[in-house]
């Protein structure tokens, strides 16, 4: 399987959880708690996506986070090789912070 288009997030450690992740009108599906990192799919071409987070820190307290993030495009073989696709990830910090990052 190849690489996807795909804005990611992805939690600091396996004690948090994702209660909601939306990019656009596209959510998870409805009840899944995830630990670890999760991804809503997206257009091939870049896109500016607005996103919802509602995350559980291992405290118990919940955290949102919203805002919009740009996908870039991505070869995952390299220049010329291969399929484009378009993708950014949201790496949450262990303060909750949200940091962008592109594979």
């Amino acid at each position: 399987m190849g690489m996807v288009s795909a804005v990611r997030i992805v939690l600091p450690s396996q004690d948090w959880s994702l209660l909601e992740f939306c990019v656009d009108e596209e959510c998870l599906p409805a009840g899944a708690l995830v630990t670890g990192d999760a991804m809503v799919l997206v257009s091939d071409e870049p896109a500016e996506y607005p996103y919802r987070a509602r995350m559980v820190q291992p405290d118990g307290t919940e955290l949102v986070r919203e805002g919009t993030v740009t996908t870039e495009p991505f070869r995952v073989n390299g220049e010329g090789c291969g399929e484009v696709t378009a993708n950014v990830r949201l790496v949450i910090d262990g303060a909750g912070d949200v940091n962008l990052a592109y594979p």
